[in-house]
């Protein structure tokens, strides 16, 4: 958090889904990220097609994402919760835990 004009008292609240240097895996990484701040928190105050047409706005500036890795992982998490074992392996592995038959990872 950051006071307007303040840089002396700077508190680091939350580091939790911080990942900080390089990320071989950036277009899984953001698409969970874009997925977990709907499905967390915005579900509640915007639907969900809007913030789709939002996303996609977002995406049109980012050369290096590879849209086909980041759909599988905003499609997923925008509906299904991840345990901190999941959200943590994500920008490290790029992969998805395995999933059992009812879509919930297992």
């Amino acid at each position: 958090m950051l006071s307007d004009g303040d840089l002396e008292n700077l508190k680091a609240i939350d580091l939790e889904n911080c990942f900080i240097g390089e990320n071989r895996y950036t277009s899984e990484t953001l698409g969970f990220q874009f997925a977990f701040l709907y499905q967390h928190q915005l579900n509640e105050f915007i639907t969900e097609t809007i913030y789709d047409q939002i996303v996609e706005s977002q995406l049109a500036g980012w050369k290096a994402i590879q849209k086909d890795r980041f759909d599988l992982f905003y499609k997923h998490f925008k509906h299904h919760g991840a345990d901190r074992k999941e959200r943590h392996l994500i920008p490290k592995t790029g992969h998805l835990i395995q999933l059992n038959t009812d879509g919930r990872a297992g």
